[in-house]
């Protein structure tokens, strides 16, 4: 009994479910290093929407890593470089949205720029999972 619960949550699965589970933790992780050194960044004196951006793809790479090893198989093992390209594509597409939503809502809506940012997330958590595993990681 034991050896399946591990098998469950150890090993890769193709179940839609599954995976969307595990990319809900993935990118609680992900996100983590991306309001987190959004924060330090901002309180360093950068401005908001650089920091947005440099945290951004720290967690990004964070994300990538973590569904590489955890959540998506590749279908074609010699693609890594194709794999790579459509990440930084869609990744500085996602970002540009990031950021964008964060300017929207802080400078125009006033809201408080990590408030932004969680909302942002939001909004383009469910974008992103559909971009990994349809178009990233050809699953």
């Amino acid at each position: 009994m034991i050896k399946g619960v591990k098998t469950k949550i150890v090993k890769k699965s193709n179940n839609l479910y599954r995976q969307f589970f595990r990319y809900i933790i993935v990118g609680l992780l992900g996100f983590l290093v991306d309001i987190g050194l959004l924060y330090i960044l901002t309180e360093k004196g950068i401005y908001y929407l650089l920091a947005a951006s440099v945290a951004f793809l720290f967690g990004l790479l964070v994300n990538y890593l973590l569904c590489l090893v955890w959540i998506f198989d590749r279908k074609n093992k010699s693609s890594m470089v194709t794999e790579f390209t459509y990440l930084i594509i869609f990744g500085l597409l996602i970002m540009a949205l990031n950021v964008g939503l964060m300017w929207v809502l802080t400078d125009i809506f006033k809201l408080y720029y990590l408030s932004s940012k969680m909302i942002a997330t939001v909004i383009l958590f469910t974008l992103n999972f559909y971009v990994r595993k349809y178009i990233i990681f050809n699953d």
